[in-house]
C-alpha cells in the first residue's frame, strides 16, 4: 500500500501500525508534519478512500522540530530535515557547555558577564513558562 499510494514526505509503516476498524476495513495511518493521511482500504468495494487531516501551525512547527534521526524517511527532504535538526541539538549543547565554562573562567566580579548570566536565566525561565 505505501509504495502503491507513494504519499509524499512519508515512510512505512511498522507492523503495529496496520490495523482494522469497527467495519473490518484495513486502516492505515501515515503521518507526516503536515499532519495525518489515512487510507481506508474498502476491500468489498475495492477502493480506498483517502482522508486528510491538516495540522496546525503550532502542530506543524512542534512536528518539524520532533522530527530526528530516528524517522528514517526515505524522503530525501525529511531526511536532511533531520540532519539539521540533530545538528542544531549538539550545537546548543556544545554552546550551553561553552558558555557556562567562559561564565566560570571569567574574573569573579565582572559585571556583564553577572547580568548576562541573568538575562540568559531570566529569558529561560519566561520561555518555559510561555511554552508549557
Amino acid at each position: 500500500m505505501y509504495q502503491f499510494l507513494n504519499l509524499p514526505l512519508t515512510a512505512p509503516l511498522p507492523n503495529f501500525a496496520i490495523r482494522r476498524n469497527a467495519n473490518n476495513d484495513l486502516v492505515l495511518d501515515f503521518y507526516t508534519p503536515n499532519g495525518l493521511r489515512r487510507a481506508v482500504v474498502l476491500e468489498k468495494e475495492r477502493h480506498i478512500r483517502l482522508e486528510t487531516q491538516r495540522s496546525t501551525l503550532a502542530a506543524y512547527l512542534n512536528n518539524l522540530h520532533a522530527t530526528t534521526l530516528n524517522a528514517r524517511s526515505p524522503d530525501w527532504r525529511v531526511r536532511w530535515w533531520t540532519y539539521y535538526n540533530e545538528f542544531s541539538v549538539w550545537s546548543l549543547i556544545g554552546m550551553s557547555v561553552s558558555g557556562v565554562y567562559l561564565w566560570l573562567a571569567s574574573r569573579p566580579r565582572y559585571r556583564p558577564a553577572r547580568w548576562t548570566f541573568v538575562v540568559g536565566c531570566g529569558a529561560f525561565i519566561l520561555l518555559y513558562a510561555v511554552t508549557r
